[in-house]
This record gives structure tokens, sequence and C-alpha cells, in this order.
């Protein structure tokens, strides 16, 4: 189970609660990808098995840290285990977001266009009588698309969620350069600067 967000609530907008959101589907989706394309790099008997799935929720919760001898911090909530029920069915090797989750991402056409949900079974809590819409999420590539188009895309759906216009956007391009330590990613300072907190959730299994 993990989560982002320390922003007070009283200062947090809906703005920042986007960011967050979309932060977490990134995220979530590219762990997915990454599994995928590591086991069957490595083709390890071993490892044919190795897999993840993740579940999304955004809403409320409370954080505390607990125990005597080993102190950990925790989080609880209605929408923790929401998100927690989403990911226990989630299917192998998928990310799948609550209803909630999904129409915080529809803000935003430009980038909620290009991912495609897909609704399947619904998350059922008969003690708090909660019954709430899932989808899986998945990111959309043109099948012409190059890789500088992807790159150009990625751009400009980091920059707009991060309020930039698109002359920012072409001169935070311009500015990625590559030195002895490897790529500065210009746009990941960026949006690092601007990135707020959450209450966007995301459990995950191995």
């Amino acid at each position: 189970m993990g989560y982002s967000g320390k922003t007070n609530k009283e200062k947090r907008n809906i703005e920042e609660a986007f960011q967050e959101a979309y932060n977490v589907l990134q995220v979530a989706v590219q762990m997915t990808e990454i599994v995928a394309e590591e086991r069957n790099r490595l083709k390890d008997p071993l490892l044919r098995n190795l897999d993840i799935k993740v579940g999304m929720n955004t809403g409320k919760l409370i954080g505390c840290i607990i125990g005597t001898k080993v102190a950990r911090y925790d989080i609880f909530g209605q929408d923790v285990l929401i998100a927690r029920l989403i990911q226990r069915d989630c299917p192998v090797g998928s990310v799948r977001a609550s209803e909630q989750f999904r129409r915080m991402m529809a803000r935003k056409s430009f980038i909620y266009d290009t991912f495609y949900w897909q609704e399947i079974d619904e998350v059922v809590l008969p003690a708090l009588e909660i019954r709430m819409k899932t989808h899986i999420c998945e990111q959309i590539f043109a099948e012409n698309e190059t890789s500088e188009e992807q790159e150009e895309g990625q751009f400009l759906a980091n920059g707009a969620a991060a309020k930039l216009s698109r002359g920012q956007i072409r001169d935070m391009q311009q500015m990625q350069t590559v030195g002895k330590d490897g790529v500065v990613d210009a746009n990941r300072r960026v949006m690092d600067s601007e990135r707020g907190s959450t209450d966007s959730k995301a459990g995950i299994e191995f």
C-alpha cells in the first residue's frame, strides 16, 4: 500500500489533487511495464510468474505512526480500504482505478484521452453500503507514432498538468542536455517543483 500526500488540507486545491493523481497513474503504468519487460528480458524460469498489479483510488485518509517496539507509519480510512479491495481483485499485470479516480482524471481531457478506461466489476462494501465502479486503465499510443512523437506527447501532457504554456514546454525540451552524468531532464525538475501532495493511494502487490 502506498500513497503520496503532505499538504495541509486547508491549503489544497483541485489542481494539486489532479496533478497528484496523475503522478500516481504514471508510476502505476510504468511499474507494470518495467516488471513485464524485465521478466521477458531475463527469461529466468524462477521469474516466469513475476508480475504486479496496482489498485488506485483517491479520497481522504488518516496517517499516523503506530507500534511500540517497531514504529511504522501507516494510513487508514474508508478510501484506503477501497484502494485495497480494488488492488486485491485486480487482474495480474494490470492497473485498476476506482470510479472517483477516473472522474478526477476526466477533469482534463487532453490527459484523460491518452488512456483507455475499460469498466469492469464493481467494488462492494456491504457494511458501508458502498458500490463503486472500477476500470482497467491502459495507456494509448498510436501505432504509427514515433518515439520522438511519444516524447513530445509526454512533454505536452506533463507541462499541461503543471499549467505550463506550450512555449514553456518547448523551452524545456530545448533545455534537455546530455552531460557526463547522463541526461539532465528539465521537464522532471519543473514538474517536481510544481508537484504538491496527494491523497491518492496505490495498492501494490508483487
